[in-house]
């Protein structure tokens, strides 16, 4: 408890002195890009935290975002987070030269800190470097011939502790702040917990090998979908190291305007046919995850989406996925107070306790529910995770009424699962679309009706 006081207290120290700094100097971009780097060398979750305000523009503006974006894709590292020896094996082994190299220099000081000596190392340079692992651009040579270039996505030396540390103390966080009415009623406490299991799972480069291998399987029927081909032997040997084919393709930032409607149709387009019609779609989709690809020699899919780093995936129940696909049918055919109280009916649960709630109450959490779907279905507002916080928060604070206490009533697993998921896609969509989501998440639904 100590410990974490003390991290409490340096966070507070942190923002208080970039806020001063601010008041000072005026320089927001240089003190953003501060209080990125100081927080999260101070708990790597809040990688994560800086990947959902990214993609959520309705928080920040252009230039914020623009630096989360590059940031979330390049987390600091030190010397003590790259396993030298295991890098320098898998390079022997599997005949790798290193596409990016820098040049540093080492002093060699004498007792009384005076340098005596000084030589030039030539060190790789990872050309991404996430929370969990460094990733590095290698090319094959020797006896495998030149065979192209590959990616070797390597966990940083000591994550598995670091990230159970961080996971604590967010957790003793997020524990102290449910005491607060107004931080438990938007259920952000259960949404992190259903999600850390997900984020312990990104250690285990086992599953992550096998969630490729299943993605390609689910997108095989999408043409527009590049998925890296992974060399499972590889990970087999050594379980800290993924090696995969690189795949070649733009970051978000370096798309034409002109083609951000058709990656935002292609990305909707995936996301609903693997959940759908599968169950299973990629779980973490920010924007380091995402490349957008021009193949002038397909003439049949010239704009195409690369996904890599399948960490993190989201399955759903069959019976989720057939309720889901209901609605987006009935939406279109029946009167919104229907297709609302069917929401209700799968998203709250258990089911048994929701059909003996009184219908007066039972038709309050359908209005509830209709008056927030109406604003997004007749497009007078466009989706984003606010408005989704904002019927949570409403729906939570209905049931905590006294008359309400006596039905436990909690959000389905899957749609907590589901919820993180949409909050990294929306924003992503959002931003192609230049906010109207809405419209593009209609398109698509009719093409998949």
């Amino acid at each position: 408890m100590w410990y974490f006081m003390h991290h409490v207290f340096d966070i507070g120290c942190i923002c208080l002195y970039e806020y001063i700094m601010y008041l000072f100097f005026s320089n927001k971009m240089a003190r953003i890009h501060s209080i990125t780097e100081s927080l999260s060398k101070k708990n790597i979750l809040y990688v994560k935290i800086f990947q959902a305000i990214a993609m959520n523009k309705q928080w920040i503006d252009e230039d914020v975002n623009h630096h989360m974006m590059r940031f979330t894709d390049n987390v600091g590292y030190s010397e003590e987070d790259i396993d030298t020896e295991l890098l320098e094996k898998c390079k022997r082994e599997y005949h790798l030269v290193s596409d990016e190299m820098i040049r540093e220099k080492v002093y060699i000081f004498d007792f009384f800190g005076n340098i005596i000596s000084e030589k030039e190392e030539i060190k790789e340079k990872p050309i991404r470097s996430g929370m969990i692992s460094l990733i590095y651009k290698m090319k094959r040579v020797g006896q495998c011939g030149e065979g192209g270039y590959i990616i070797l996505k390597m966990k940083r030396r000591g994550i598995e502790a670091k990230l159970n540390e961080s996971i604590e103390n967010l957790l003793l966080l997020l524990d102290i702040l449910n005491w607060f009415s107004w931080f438990k009623i938007y259920d952000i406490f259960t949404s992190i917990q259903k999600n850390i299991e997900s984020l312990r799972k990104q250690l285990n480069f086992e599953e992550e090998v096998e969630n490729l291998l299943e993605s390609t399987q689910v997108c095989a029927s999408l043409p527009f979908v590049e998925i890296p081909y992974v060399y499972t032997e590889v990970t087999k040997k050594y379980k800290d190291v993924i090696m995969m084919n690189f795949l070649e393709g733009n970051t978000i930032e370096k798309v034409a305007v002109n083609d951000y409607p058709i990656y935002a149709k292609l990305l909707m387009n995936y996301n609903m046919s693997a959940l759908l019609l599968n169950g299973m779609s990629h779980g973490d989709l920010h924007p380091g995850n995402i490349l957008f690809i021009k193949d002038e020699k397909d003439i049949k899919n010239v704009h195409k989406i690369g996904l890599i780093d399948f960490g993190i995936v989201i399955r759903i129940s069959d019976e989720m996925r057939q309720n889901i696909f209901s609605t987006l049918i009935q939406m279109y055919l029946l009167p919104i107070e229907k297709v609302a109280r069917d929401l209700i009916f799968y998203t709250l649960e258990p089911r048994e306790t929701l059909e003996k709630i009184p219908e007066e109450h039972l038709k309050n959490i359908v209005d509830i529910c209709c008056r927030h779907f109406r604003s997004v279905i007749e497009n007078k507002d466009d989706f984003n995770l606010i408005k989704l916080y904002d019927f949570i928060y409403e729906l939570n604070n209905y049931n905590r009424k006294e008359e309400m206490r006596c039905y436990v009533l909690k959000i389905n697993e899957d749609i907590v699962k589901m919820k993180m998921s949409l909050a990294m896609i929306n924003g992503i969509i959002s931003s192609l679309t230049k906010n109207e989501c809405m419209k593009c998440i209609h398109e698509q639904v009719t093409t998949l009706l």
